[in-house]
C-alpha cells in the first residue's frame, strides 16, 4: 500500500488547525501539525514534504511567508499553499518574489482547497509547450551546429523555460491573490499571448539574439506585473488585436481562477490553445468552454 504524503500544516489558530489537518487525514494525506514558524522550520529539516500549507498572518517575529522563506533555503523545490484572511498588497508581492504555487482566501471553502492541493501535487498533465517543444524540433537542425554553439542554444532554452514559467507562476498568484486590477491583469495576459506567438514563429535555428530578446521580453512582463501592483494596478489601456481575448471570456478565466477552479496549469494549457487552436480538443470541457469564451 502507498504511504500517504506528508503534508506540513503551519497555522497558528489551533482550531483552524486541527480542521485543516483534518481534512487532509480524510483525503488520505499524512498532515503534520506545526502552530508556529519555527516548529515548522525544525520539521521541515528532517522530513522531505512535498507541500506546505501555511497562514501568512501569524503572532511573533516571524510570519507565515518568512517561515517559507527560510524553508525554501532548505527544500528549494517544496509547494507553498498559502492562506490569508486579509486583503495585503505586501503579502502578495512576496509571496510571487517567493515563488509559492497557490494562494487562498479565508474563509476556506475546504472542498476547494482539497482541489488546490491536489492540483498542485498533481498538475494536469501539458499537451503541448512552445519553449519544450521547441526542444523536439530543435534536435535535427542542432545536429549541424558546433557542439559549443548547441550547448549554448540549449541553456538559452532551458533559462528561457525557467523565465516563462517564473511569469506565469506570478501572473497565476496575482490573480489568487486578487492583486491585480481587471484591466492590468488583461494586459499582461495579452503581452504573454504575444510571446507565445513569438515562440511558435521562431526559425528552425535561432540565433542566440532572437532567444536573448524572448527573455528580456519576458522579465518585462514581469516587471510590468510588479509595476501594477505597486501603482494602483492601472493599466495603460494600449490598442488590442482584432484576434486578442474577448474581455468577457477572459473575466470569465479570472473569476474561476480566483474562485480555486483553474490553476496556474490549466492557465497555460488555455494559454496554449489559444495559440494552437488544433490542441482544443484535448481541453476538459469545463476549460473548453472558457476557451470558446475567450475567442474574439
Amino acid at each position: 500500500m502507498k504511504e500517504p504524503m506528508p503534508i506540513l500544516v503551519l497555522e497558528d489558530d489551533l482550531n483552524m488547525l486541527e480542521t485543516l489537518c483534518g481534512v487532509l487525514h480524510y483525503h488520505e494525506y499524512d498532515p503534520r501539525a506545526a502552530d508556529n514558524p519555527e516548529t515548522a522550520i525544525q520539521m521541515v529539516k528532517i522530513i522531505p514534504f512535498k507541500l506546505v500549507l501555511s497562514d501568512i498572518r501569524m503572532a511573533g517575529p516571524t510570519d507565515g511567508l518568512g517561515a517559507i522563506r527560510a524553508i525554501k533555503r532548505f527544500r528549494p523545490q517544496v509547494k507553498v499553499v498559502m492562506i490569508t484572511g486579509y486583503a495585503d498588497d505586501k503579502a502578495c508581492r512576496e509571496a510571487i518574489e517567493l515563488m509559492v504555487d497557490d494562494y487562498v482566501h479565508k474563509p476556506i471553502k475546504l472542498p476547494v482547497l482539497i482541489e488546490v492541493v491536489q492540483r498542485v501535487l498533481q498538475p494536469p498533465k501539458r499537451q503541448f509547450s512552445p519553449l519544450t517543444g521547441l526542444r523536439s524540433l530543435l534536435a535535427v537542425p542542432m545536429q549541424f551546429m558546433s557542439q559549443a554553439k548547441a550547448q549554448k542554444v540549449q541553456r538559452m532554452l532551458a533559462l528561457l523555460e525557467q523565465e516563462k514559467q517564473k511569469v506565469l507562476l506570478a501572473f497565476f498568484v496575482a490573480l489568487r491573490a486578487k492583486g491585480l486590477s481587471k484591466s492590468a491583469s488583461l494586459e499582461l495576459w495579452d503581452h504573454l499571448e504575444k510571446l507565445e506567438g513569438n515562440w511558435l514563429q521562431l526559425p528552425e535555428t535561432p540565433t542566440e539574439e532572437a532567444l536573448q530578446a524572448l527573455g528580456v521580453d519576458y522579465r518585462k512582463v514581469f516587471e510590468r506585473l510588479a509595476y501594477f501592483e505597486k501603482t494602483g494596478n492601472v493599466a495603460s489601456s494600449p490598442e488590442r488585436s482584432s484576434r486578442a481575448v474577448k474581455r468577457s471570456g477572459f473575466a470569465a478565466m479570472v473569476e474561476q481562477a480566483q474562485a480555486g477552479r483553474v490553476g496556474r496549469d490549466e492557465l497555460l494549457l488555455l494559454l496554449e490553445a489559444r495559440l494552437r487552436p488544433d490542441m482544443a480538443s484535448a481541453l476538459s470541457p469545463e476549460l473548453l468552454q472558457l476557451l470558446q469564451q475567450m475567442a474574439p
